[in-house]
């Protein structure tokens, strides 16, 4: 096997570098409370990014991860596209569990 010519190495150090930089993003982590509520089913996205706003500008892609340190919540992902997904999915949960 050959060796690499110059502009080749270049080429590839260009490209590490630039794989380098975006896997050695920063992370960072926030703990705060959601307001209580009673039994239901709710929106929350706006008191989750309240937190962490700022640092949002800062990032392009990322990942999100939400910890409910609590046995009696409990957190479902949905779109909410159509307002009657949350209603539906709230009679649901209501009939599993009165």
């Amino acid at each position: 096997m050959g060796s690499l010519s110059n502009q080749n190495k270049l080429h590839i150090n260009k490209r590490y570098s630039k794989i380098v930089k975006i896997m050695s993003a920063a992370w960072f982590q926030k703990t705060f409370k959601l307001k209580p509520r009673k039994k239901g089913c709710y929106l929350i996205t706006d008191e989750v990014l309240q937190p962490v706003r700022e640092e949002l500008k800062t990032i392009k892609i990322g990942l999100c991860n939400v910890f409910l340190p609590h046995t009696s919540a409990g957190l479902a992902l949905c779109e909410n596209y159509d307002p009657t997904v949350q209603k539906d999915m709230e009679v649901s949960f209501n009939r599993i569990v009165p």
